[in-house]
C-alpha cells in the first residue's frame, strides 16, 4: 500500500532501459534513480552546491594533499559497517574497477595509481586511513575536481554484495545493496522501480520527504493525485496540463562538433574558420527560445556572447573533394540533434559541401569518436568555468571529447592545477583558445525541465540543483500550494 508520501517521478522515455548496474549508472536517467542508494563522501545538494555526504569534513593539507573526517555510525541496508577502513576499501575496488575501462580524471594522479591498476602493487599508495580519517596522495598539484569526483556514485560507498567476486562487474542490473538513504522496493525493467527510505540509514531527512518513490517511463494521460514529478530526460515536451514547469539552469551545450583534425577537411584552421561563418548565419533562422532551449553562440550561456551580426558576404570554404561524414543518422523531430541538425544542413548547402551520414545508430561510443568530419553533441557544461570539468569534457573518457585543435585546453587544466594562474586568467585564455579554434559550433544551451504537482514545496530545490536528492525534497498536504499555505 503507497504511504501518504509516496512520490510518483516520471522519467519520460529515456534512451535505453534504466540499469542499476553503477558501471553504466552515470548516464542521465540511471543516474536520477542511482544516486539514491549511494553514501557518497560529498554530493550535490538540492541547493546546488556541493556539501558534506558521509564526510563530516575536509581539508587540503597541502598542494597534493587532501584528509577527509568521516561521520560516525554509518551503515548499509545489509548492516554492513561504514569505517574508514571499509570506504578505503570500497574506493579501491572502484578505482580499480572502472579503470580497467577508463582512466579516471583526478583519482588517476594518485601516488601509486599506475601500479594498482596494472595489479602490480596490492593497496593503492596514494590511499590510506586511520580510525576516523581518509588520507589521499597525489603525484601532482590537485586544485579542483577532487569533492566533485567524489560526489560521483560509483566513489560513494559500494557494498561488496553488489560485485562479482572479481570485482570487475556488477553481480545484477535489478538489485542494489544501499548505503543510501534509499534502498530499492522493486525493479521491473523498463516499467516500473519502486525506492523505499533505508532504517539504516542515520543522517536527517528533510521533514516532509518521500517515504516511497516510485519511478514509471510513461506520462499518464490523465491527471492524477498525489504528488507528481514529470522529468523531461533532456527531451522536450508538452507537459501535461496539471503540472507547472521548473526550468534548472541550462548547463547542457549543444553544438556541432568538429573532428578529423588531423588529415581531414578541418585539419585546416581557414577551412574551420570560413565555416564557422556559415554556421553563424544558419543559426540565426532558429527562434531565440524553443522548448527547453535558447539559442546561443557561446560556449557557456550568456559567457562570451559576441552577438554580431551575420556577414553579407560569407567566406568560401575550400571545396572539398570527399563527402564530409556526419556520425549517426539523421536525427528525429524535437531531439537536440534535430536543432543541430537544422543548422548544420542549411550551413552544409550554403558552403557548397558534399556530405552523408555513416549511418550507425548513436552510441556513447560513436558520439565520443573524434575520426568523424562531423558531430552533432550535447554535454553537461556545468553552470560556469570550472577546470575539473573542463577536463572531463575535452581530455577523459567521461566525456564526449570536444575537439581540441591546438591541443593547448589540456595544458591549460595542467597549468591551473600547478598554480601557474588564476581562474580569471584561465576563463581569458579559455575562451580566446575556443574562439581561435574554431572547432565547437554551439547552437543552443538547454537544461532538465521538471514538471510539478502543487505539492512539492518548489522551495527545497534550487534552479542550479542537477539532480534531485529525495531526502532534501519537500511534499506538503493539501491546503498548500507551492510551499504556500492557502488560508480558508
Amino acid at each position: 500500500m503507497p504511504s501518504a508520501r509516496t512520490l510518483n517521478y516520471v522519467l519520460n522515455r529515456p534512451r535505453t532501459d534504466v540499469t542499476l548496474d553503477l558501471f553504466e549508472a552515470e548516464r542521465y536517467a540511471a543516474a536520477v534513480v542511482v544516486q539514491s542508494l549511494v553514501g557518497t563522501l560529498v554530493y550535490y545538494s538540492n541547493k546546488g552546491e556541493y556539501e558534506p555526504r558521509l564526510a563530516e569534513s575536509w581539508e587540503r593539507t597541502s598542494p597534493m594533499s587532501w584528509k577527509i573526517t568521516l561521520k560516525k555510525g554509518l551503515n548499509c541496508e545489509n548492516g554492513e559497517e561504514i569505517t574508514p577502513r571499509s570506504f578505503a576499501a570500497s574506493l579501491g575496488r572502484m578505482i580499480w574497477s572502472i579503470s580497467q575501462r577508463n582512466p579516471i580524471p583526478v583519482l588517476r594522479k594518485l601516488k601509486g595509481y599506475d601500479e594498482f591498476i596494472r595489479e602490480e602493487e596490492e593497496g593503492l599508495k596514494g590511499l590510506s586511513f586511520d580510525e576516523a580519517h581518509l588520507y589521499f596522495e597525489f603525484e601532482t598539484p590537485v586544485r579542483s575536481g577532487f569533492l566533485e569526483v567524489l560526489s560521483f556514485s560509483p566513489f560513494g560507498y559500494i557494498s561488496t554484495e553488489n560485485l562479482t567476486e572479481d570485482f570487475k562487474a556488477w553481480k545484477n542490473p535489478s538489485k542494489f545493496i544501499s548505503s543510501g538513504p534509499y534502498q530499492l522496493d522493486l525493479f521491473e525493467m523498463g516499467k516500473r522501480i519502486a525506492l523505499k527510505r533505508n532504517p539504516k540509514w542515520t543522517l536527517p531527512f528533510e521533514e516532509s520527504a518521500p517515504d516511497q518513490i516510485e519511478f514509471t517511463f510513461e506520462i499518464p494521460k490523465d491527471r492524477q493525485t498525489g504528488h507528481w514529478i514529470v522529468d523531461s530526460a533532456l527531451g522536450d515536451l508538452r507537459p501535461p496540463t496539471w503540472l507547472k514547469s521548473f526550468n534548472l539552469v541550462p548547463e547542457y551545450l549543444n553544438a556541432i562538433l568538429l573532428g578529423n583534425l588531423s588529415k581531414g577537411y578541418f585539419s585546416r584552421a581557414e577551412n574551420r574558420s570560413a565555416f564557422k561563418e556559415h554556421i553563424d548565419q544558419a543559426r540565426l533562422n532558429l527562434p531565440k527560445n524553443f522548448g527547453s532551449h535558447f539559442r546561443s553562440n557561446s560556449f557557456y550561456l550568456k559567457l562570451e556572447e559576441t552577438n554580431k551580426p551575420a556577414k553579407a558576404i560569407l567566406k568560401r570554404p575550400t571545396k572539398n573533394s570527399t563527402p564530409l561524414i556526419i556520425e549517426g543518422r539523421p536525427p528525429a523531430n524535437g531531439t537536440s540533434r534535430f536543432y543541430a541538425w537544422q543548422v548544420l544542413k542549411s550551413a552544409l548547402e550554403r558552403a557548397h559541401l558534399s556530405y552523408e551520414f555513416n549511418d550507425n545508430e548513436s552510441s556513447f561510443e560513436q558520439i565520443s569518436n573524434q575520426s568523424f568530419d562531423l558531430r552533432m553533441g550535447s554535454t553537461s557544461i556545468g553552470h560556469g568555468v570550472e577546470p575539473w570539468g573542463i577536463e572531463i569534457i575535452f581530455c577523459s573518457d567521461l566525456g564526449i571529447k570536444l575537439p581540441d585543435p591546438s591541443k593547448r585546453i589540456a595544458s591549460l587544466v595542467n597549468q591551473f592545477e600547478n598554480g601557474e594562474m588564476d581562474l580569471e586568467e584561465f576563463k581569458k585564455i579559455f575562451f580566446n583558445q575556443i574562439r581561435e579554434d574554431s572547432a565547437i559550433l554551439p547552437v543552443s544551451h538547454f537544461g532538465v525541465q521538471l514538471f510539478l504537482s502543487d505539492s512539492i514545496y518548489r522551495k527545497s530545490l534550487s534552479p542550479r540543483l542537477s539532480i534531485i536528492r529525495f531526502d532534501q525534497l519537500g511534499l506538503v498536504e493539501i491546503g498548500f500550494n507551492d510551499g504556500n499555505k492557502i488560508e480558508g
